[in-house]
């Protein structure tokens, strides 16, 4: 009688441990979906870009507008040197473009990605289609500091 409950107590500690072991399995699969569902970008890089530079020449009244990135290729084609016709004339408007883009980044990029890294796109964006300044840069660069 004593080996049988011996026995039987054995077998629902095995059964238990292999119930919380699949149990497991199935919480870091069920955890694995999720964290790839919120991953998924919402636009694609290219329209990213494309709408950021689109903002930044609405901000500095260009009253230029393109239907989408093909048209605005064929452009810069034709003007190579567009970027220096237009400039942010106002620390103002820099900053509205910078919240622009650090408030759409997470349209395009996950949102583990940290706020370090935002600001490294967003000075990489801002070196590869950013316009001139019409103020004094070392007023952005003090004001960083802070």
């Amino acid at each position: 009688m004593q080996a049988r409950r011996t026995l039987k107590t054995w077998l629902d500690a095995k059964s238990s441990l292999f119930f919380w072991y699949n149990f497991c399995i199935l919480l870091n699969g069920l955890i694995y979906k999720i964290n790839v569902m919120t991953y998924v970008k919402k636009i694609s890089g290219e329209q990213f870009i494309f709408d950021v530079i689109m903002k930044e020449l609405e901000i500095v009244g260009s009253g230029l507008s393109f239907k989408n990135l093909k048209e605005l290729e064929e452009w810069t084609k034709e003007h190579p040197k567009w970027f220096t016709e237009y400039e942010f004339s106002t620390k103002e408007q820099y900053y509205e473009w910078r919240d622009y883009f650090y408030s759409h980044f997470y349209d395009w990029q996950p949102k583990r990605v940290k706020k370090r890294e935002m600001e490294r796109e967003f000075q990489w964006c801002n070196l590869c289609w950013g316009l001139k300044y019409g103020f004094d840069y070392e007023e952005l660069y003090e004001e960083n500091k802070k």
